[in-house]
């Protein structure tokens, strides 16, 4: 009866690191998702400031007058 009870202790317990080793692997998995998720936000927004940039040097200039 004892041994049965080990087992079945064991058992939970196996089944409890299992458990827990998935849950870690999942939020490892999720950790990446968002890392690269926030490198493509990243990436877009440089695109973004990029673009602009080359719009603000193709833009024609006023040209000023200095007075001295």
């Amino acid at each position: 009866m004892q041994k049965i009870g080990e087992l079945i202790g064991k058992t939970a317990k196996e089944q409890r690191i299992d458990r827990e080793k998935e849950e870690s692997i999942e939020f490892y998995v999720e950790s990446i998702e968002k890392k690269t998720e926030m490198r493509k936000i990243n990436r877009d927004k440089e695109e973004t400031i990029q673009s602009c940039a080359k719009s603000i040097d193709k833009t024609p200039q006023p040209k000023q007058k200095f007075f001295l």
